[in-house]
């Protein structure tokens, strides 16, 4: 994988991480107030990022070892 391959898996994977992880622990306080707790914004990102590097470092590892070959399948459609 080029770098500029890497870079978009990156940013599809963070993307779509990110609207999983955004609604994740926003309760409303216990103590019948009428504001949610903080959204810790910077936290969420930062945990995005590292699942999206996770996600992005084993998609690179598959591609690179060959397990699912894409090359394969794109040849088999000509």
């Amino acid at each position: 994988m080029s770098i500029l391959s890497i870079i978009v898996v990156y940013f599809l994977t963070w993307w779509t991480m990110i609207f999983l992880v955004i609604p994740s622990a926003n309760d409303r306080k216990t103590e019948g107030g009428l504001y949610p707790d903080p959204p810790n914004v910077w936290r969420k990102i930062l945990i995005t990022s590292l699942i999206s590097a996770v996600f992005t470092l084993a998609i690179w590892g598959i591609v690179r070892l060959d397990i699912v070959s894409f090359r394969l399948w794109a040849n088999e459609w000509d």
